[in-house]
């Protein structure tokens, strides 16, 4: 008691000392980069206004885009931003604290029509995606929305259930339902990449878990679409997460730490080159009950102790004549044991699962890395390549608890995936009017997949999957975007795809219109036909006949396909 009352004690010194003088105020530094979203090409001469309450500064980007501004009081700030001929842009509540300085990189349109004088009015356009030929059921998300929104959790996928049309499957893990579809149907991108589950506890073909190795500490503003994607997305018939790493700072060397639910959490950024701007981005989580259960302590989930780690990193090396490149990376690992055959049958606090009839051991890991090139050879014409390997692997093995809790190997499971992957686009800017984007991925899919189960009555393992080998997938797009005036946007594109497994070809028509009559209402309509090959253990899964022989009716499995019209109308 005299503990407690010590501590007690020294806890409310602290917080008394801790009480800022109100005549101290405190101050940070918001530094960024303002270029052109489809060309990619820095603005000289932007103007940038921050504000936060009474206090208003602005200034201007240099021969670079590069902006920087200090003794910004801290708060949830404003930042608005503008450029002769460009749509503003405004960013409504940024949080900027003390611990840490703000890096934003805003990306501007081009208007079409430019009058003599003009009133601009800066409105945050939330509908509006970072893609700017993504025209219908897509939007921008901060990482703060993951934040701040109920039930997100810090989590991309739960935030995505607050937005019309889309719904959680159940409440354990983050898989979404968009608009009645299979969450099976959901695309992940990162970095432009198609990657594999990110979430821990993931099974193979799933595209969700109960916990996201996606750290919001490292993603910039991203993109989520609900249908009639543009022609860049393939291999998808529901939605798509396209995400975005931001850069570390390039200017100041800062280390964070924080605990939460989550896990414990370490991470680190700055600069590489001051001169070049180059910066790297590192972060790093541990389970907190996984830590907690090493240390001896009860942390109440009975046998079943979650254990997991991720890692996030990015590296930006930009240059003075060679481009962009960067270094991307994101791993997790995830292990869980129900092992009912330990429990206390006596003690029902122990017995929180179903399946109590079988042990259960499961793991599973998930990798996803790349090395990139953006190359700008005119304030017209860019091009970025991307070669990247993906990995995701799953083992789970059941054994059923018999008498006296005598196991019997009832299952065992066994499936990896390694993709190794090639793409580039290249994208030129004709005049405001006219955007043309073509680009094309090639990607190695090699798998090895075991799946046996008992037979009781014949007493022996059935083999339902026992494959090893690799097949390709090859994507190709083009998109047209149109824009007579700045009320009116047309998006057209083609995308192919091919799976050599089966040889099916899919050729996708992507068309979308969007209509501004006034400045906070926009008319939408769209179609786009799209495709989705299954996950690689469906084309070989074995039939076992009474025989005992197999067939395997999977083989020729074709591409799931879904029409998608849609017609939308936005009023902000």
């Amino acid at each position: 008691m005299k503990v407690l009352a010590t501590l007690l004690t020294l806890f409310m010194m602290t917080t008394a000392f801790a009480e800022p003088n109100e005549s101290m105020s405190y101050t940070q530094t918001v530094r960024g980069r303002i270029i052109d979203a489809q060309t990619q090409v820095p603005l000289i001469g932007a103007a940038i206004q921050i504000y936060n309450g009474d206090f208003t500064r602005g200034t201007i980007s240099d021969s670079q885009g590069y902006f920087e501004m200090d003794q910004v009081p801290i708060g949830r700030v404003t930042v608005l931003t503008s450029y002769l001929g460009y749509f503003p842009r405004k960013f409504d509540n940024v949080p900027l604290t003390t611990g840490k300085e703000l890096v934003i990189q805003v990306q501007m349109e081009q208007q079409v029509i430019k009058t003599e004088e003009i009133e601009i009015v800066a409105k945050k356009d939330k509908t509006r995606a970072n893609n700017k030929m993504a025209t219908v059921s897509a939007r921008q998300f901060t990482v703060e929305e993951s934040q701040r929104y109920a039930g997100a959790r810090n989590d991309v996928s739960r935030m995505a259930t607050n937005y019309a049309g889309v719904s959680a499957a159940n409440d354990a893990v983050n898989d979404i339902v968009i608009r009645g579809n299979s969450p099976l149907g959901l695309l992940w991108q990162l970095e432009g990449i198609p990657i594999p589950n990110p979430n821990h506890f993931g099974g193979m073909g799933a595209t969700g878990g109960p916990v996201s190795m996606l750290n919001n500490n490292v993603l910039a503003n991203s993109d989520f679409m609900t249908s009639a994607f543009p022609a860049e997305y393939g291999n998808a018939t529901s939605g798509v997460f396209d995400l975005k790493m931001r850069n570390g700072n390039y200017n100041k060397h800062e280390f964070m730490g924080q605990v939460g639910f989550n896990g414990f959490e370490f991470g680190a950024e700055g600069p590489i080159s001051r001169e070049n701007k180059s910066s790297y981005l590192i972060n790093y989580r541990y389970s907190t009950l996984g830590l907690m259960a090493d240390l001896g302590y009860d942390v109440g989930t009975g046998t079943a102790i979650p254990y997991y780690q991720d890692l996030n990193f990015k590296i930006n090396l930009p240059t003075k004549k060679a481009g962009t490149f960067e270094v991307f990376g994101l791993g997790g690992y995830s292990k869980i044991e129900f092992m009912n055959s330990e429990k206390d049958e006596e003690d029902d606090s122990e017995s929180f699962y179903e399946d109590d009839w079988m042990d259960i051991k499961s793991e599973g890991e998930t990798v996803a890395t790349g090395a990139s090139h953006t190359y700008i050879f005119s304030p017209k014409t860019h091009y970025k390549a991307t070669l990247a390997y993906t990995h995701i692997g799953n083992r789970n093995s059941l054994d059923s608890i018999g008498e006296n809790n005598n196991l019997q190997d009832w299952r065992e499971l066994s499936f990896t995936r390694d993709n190794l992957i090639g793409q580039a686009y290249l994208n030129h800017k004709f005049n405001p009017k006219h955007n043309l984007k073509i680009g094309a991925r090639f990607m190695n899919i090699s798998y090895k997949l075991v799946d046996s189960l008992w037979n009781e009555t014949r007493s022996h393992f059935e083999t339902l999957n026992d494959e090893d080998g690799s097949t390709q997938q090859l994507e190709s797009y083009i998109h047209w975007q149109y824009r007579p005036n700045d009320k009116i946007e047309f998006n057209t594109g083609l995308h192919y795809q091919h799976l050599t497994l089966d040889n099916q070809i899919a050729i996708e028509p992507r068309l979308a219109f969007k209509w501004r009559p006034f400045q906070n209402q926009t008319l939408n309509i769209g179609y786009g036909l799209h495709s989705q090959r299954q996950p690689m253990y469906m084309y070989f899964n074995r039939t076992v006949l009474n025989d005992g022989s197999y067939v395997q009716p999977n083989l020729n499995l074709d591409f799931s396909k879904s029409h998608h019209f849609v017609v939308g109308y936005d009023w902000n």
